[in-house]
């Protein structure tokens, strides 16, 4: 409801909902300020559902005991993110590094070399909602040169095998990074 400060002639509609899988948890709302009497009964309910993992925030965030429930989701998100970082940076190598998460809903990924615009084009129409290409965030020189990925992404695998076939790491590459990780120096005695 931040825009409503700058509402002064009540010309904006404030249409909000929650369609809850969950028994009683549903909530929807319209402000419809000088509109009332045109939208009156004719409102309700078009494309409002969340996805399943939004959903389950939103739930906890509404129990009794919800300061609890963010705190359990908060740990779970983190608890997310650092899995993906590692299976990125498993996975892409020397290819990829990260900036320091400092919380958010999306790591920072800097790229070895930037991907080409016919590149970038077939990750976005795959992985839309798991990428955000650091150019259209910022117009800084190297920001072709950033992506942010989204910390809730559950399957990390299909991201990783998409961005290695774009920077072109080949399968060489890959068994030597698995050689180095599973070569461990004895301990001397």
């Amino acid at each position: 409801m931040t825009y409503k400060s700058l509402d002064q002639s009540d010309h904006i509609v404030y249409i909000g909902g929650v369609e809850s899988k969950g028994f009683g948890r549903s909530a929807s709302w319209c402000l419809p300020g000088r509109y009332q009497a045109l939208l009156e009964g004719a409102f309700l309910g078009a494309d409002m559902a969340l996805s399943d993992a939004q959903q389950t925030a939103l739930s906890e965030a509404l129990q009794p005991n919800s300061k609890r429930s963010l705190t359990r989701r908060a740990r779970d998100v983190w608890a997310n993110s650092e899995r993906v970082k590692a299976h990125l940076e498993a996975r892409l190598g020397e290819h990829i590094c990260f900036a320091t998460s400092k919380g958010g809903m999306s790591l920072w990924m800097h790229l070895s070399e930037p991907l080409d615009v016919s590149s970038l084009t077939s990750l976005l129409a795959t992985f839309r909602h798991a990428i955000v290409p650091g150019a259209l965030v910022s117009h800084e020189p190297d920001a072709n040169h950033w992506l942010a990925v989204n910390v809730t992404l559950d399957d990390v695998e299909p991201l990783a095998n998409a961005l290695s076939e774009h920077l072109a790491i080949n399968q060489y590459e890959q068994e030597d990074l698995a050689v180095e990780e599973t070569t461990v120096e004895e301990p001397r005695v």
